[in-house]
């Protein structure tokens, strides 16, 4: 693959906890293919399975999330628009500023077909970046946990606690 990547480029773990806990930061920030080797190497012998993602330039400005519950009968109970305006560390880092936004087609599009072609059930975060060099949205994550920035949504009336606990106790 040395000649199909782009660089610079990022290690992503698989199991984030525990690559944090042994690394101390979410990923590997690599400029070139030594460098992935000795950190590909590095983690593959320390157990931590990885991928290889491209990294999108530009701010944090052009992240774009959407929040979705699909319920036990696969439908759509509530979704949440969203922008990262500021991360911590910047680009890789943990949104410690974001803003609710209005229904956004194109991010709904997108998470809904990726979700959908696994038949997903369950709480989703997708997350987009925009892509100044095509103009077009690409996939940085999906995240099938609550986020950090959980409040955000319940602060803007979409308490997803809430209807996971109505779906799965009530029904």
């Amino acid at each position: 693959v040395r000649d199909q990547l782009m660089y610079p480029c990022i290690l992503k773990p698989i199991h984030s906890h525990l690559f944090v806990a042994t690394y101390g930061r979410k990923n590997f920030f690599v400029n070139n293919y030594t460098e992935l080797c000795e950190k590909f190497e590095m983690c593959h012998n320390d157990g931590h399975p990885v991928v290889v993602q491209e990294v999108i330039p530009g701010g944090d400005e052009l992240l774009e999330r959407v929040q979705v519950y699909i319920n036990s009968k696969g439908e759509v109970a509530a979704e949440f628009f969203n922008h990262k305006v500021r991360q911590n560390p910047a680009i890789f880092g943990v949104m410690r500023v974001g803003i609710s936004t209005g229904f956004d087609r194109e991010v709904q599009d997108l998470a809904h077909r990726l979700l959908q072609a696994v038949n997903y059930r369950g709480f989703a975060s997708a997350e987009f970046k925009r892509d100044p060099r095509d103009n077009q949205l690409k996939l940085i994550e999906v995240n099938v946990r609550m986020p950090r920035s959980g409040w955000l949504p319940i602060a803007s009336g979409v308490n997803f606690p809430w209807l996971i606990y109505q779906d799965l106790m009530l029904d």
